[in-house]
């Protein structure tokens, strides 16, 4: 079974249509690239997958279920967690405190427990920071545990949105853009930490990006939007060589090189 199915997905906004008849498979374990030109659908797609929309027609299923029109929380409890384009950390929260947020999405202490500081409240909240320690030691933010967010370089908030996201235990991640903003030396670490993410955690990942050569070089099968619709799937190579892709969004094939 897939673990995750979108079926000919459609978003309206009035009288512009977002995303058109958007189909996606993925098995448990793959890591698919999304990639096309600005404004072709793509983060559109995202938010369709994790609540922000509900889809104007069409279906998604995860994990078994129906999740179209459920809330994010409900995605996010669910098992589908993501990044952002434009990072979104609690800016004025420690790093730490970041993870830990993340964390208590399938923490949820009794009132009396909570009131009470029960021993079992006390070690479930260690727990907690000790894990997320372990994800900002994995990201090489642990230094940074007592800053604020917003006080980290963009690399390594990058890094920690990341390892947020972990924070929640999914099942699919979403990356989106995870390597805008990075150096070379930056990409290179991210794509060594996306492929060891992917064992490691037992993770699927669908993931945008408008770097090519990360996109080719850890992508399995990238799927390409253009104006909402998807105009090709496929390998690396194949995209690299699809004239639709080449004429939409590469160029000449030797620039996705």
């Amino acid at each position: 079974m897939p673990l995750l199915e979108v079926i000919n997905c459609t978003k309206r906004f009035g009288g512009l249509t977002a995303v058109a008849g958007f189909s996606l498979s993925m098995e448990p374990g793959e890591l698919v690239g999304l990639i096309g030109p600005n404004g072709a659908g793509k983060t559109t797609a995202f938010n369709l997958l994790t609540g922000v929309y509900p889809p104007t027609s069409g279906k998604i299923i995860f994990n078994g279920h129906s999740i179209a029109g459920h809330r994010p929380s409900q995605i996010a409890a669910a098992g589908i967690s993501r990044t952002f384009q434009n990072i979104r950390l609690f800016n004025q929260m420690t790093v730490l405190d970041n993870v830990r947020t993340a964390s208590h999405l399938h923490f949820r202490p009794s009132l009396a427990a909570a009131m009470l500081q029960t021993a079992g409240l006390r070690r479930a909240e260690a727990e907690v920071t000790e894990q997320a320690h372990a994800l900002l030691e994995r990201f090489g933010v642990d230094r940074y545990a007592d800053e604020l967010a917003c006080n980290l370089p963009y690399g390594e908030q990058r890094r920690l949105e990341i390892a947020r996201a972990l924070a929640t235990h999914p099942k699919l991640l979403l990356l989106d853009e995870p390597a805008a903003g990075m150096n070379p030396q930056e990409k290179v670490a991210l794509m060594e930490q996306i492929r060891t993410i992917l064992s490691d955690f037992g993770l699927t990942i669908l993931l945008i990006e408008h770097d090519m050569r990360l996109v080719m070089t850890i992508c399995e099968r990238i799927m390409v939007l253009d104006q909402g619709e998807v105009i090709a799937q496929g390998t690396p190579g194949q995209i690299q060589k699809d004239p639709k892709v080449i004429e939409a969004y590469l160029g000449e094939s030797e620039e996705a090189a």
